[in-house]
């Protein structure tokens, strides 16, 4: 018999909701998959003082996909720089492309009990697949599940995650 709980245990496993609006993701596909690619666009990026967020890729029969997230205001410099790096790449050989970027808000769900506790991502995704919110892309760590929704969703989705997750929402 257990006679008291681990403090994180009595805790809420989500402490909070957060939007980051005035996002971008891009999307760059057909990338030569050995990784020297990837390697100079992020140098590219770091040159031209890009903070780059939410960072995903996936391989698929010799070709890399890239996405990533940055604010709004950098937009014109990521293509630039992405750009750049298709023609050191020569670009032709792949068929590289750069989207021009959608708008997006990041909503996170945060919390120290996160990793302890199964089913929190469950619980998010339904609750905003619930509210017709529809995710662009997510990313998690210890403490936090983020997604990507259409800006004019993000509102709902921190209102949607604060209900399922008992948080006070003013």
């Amino acid at each position: 018999m257990v006679k008291e709980l681990p403090e994180w245990l009595e805790s809420p496993v989500v402490t909070g909701v957060t939007v980051a609006r005035n996002q971008i993701k891009f999307v760059v596909r057909r990338i030569p998959e050995d990784g020297n690619a990837l390697a100079v666009i992020f140098q590219a990026l770091a040159g031209a003082d890009i903070n780059i967020d939410m960072i995903s890729t996936v391989t698929d029969e010799g070709l890399s996909y890239l996405s990533f997230t940055t604010i709004d205001a950098a937009a014109h410099a990521v293509v630039e720089a992405v750009v750049s790096c298709m023609n050191e790449f020569e670009r032709g050989k792949t068929g590289w492309e750069i989207d021009k970027g959608t708008p997006v808000a990041k909503v996170s769900a945060v919390g120290d009990g996160m990793n302890a506790t199964k089913g929190v991502a469950s619980r998010a995704f339904s609750a905003l697949r619930s509210a017709n919110i529809k995710m662009l892309d997510i990313s998690t760590s210890d403490i936090n599940i983020s997604v990507l929704v259409d800006e004019s969703q993000a509102d709902n989705a921190v209102e949607t995650l604060a209900k399922e997750f008992d948080l006070k929402f003013d």
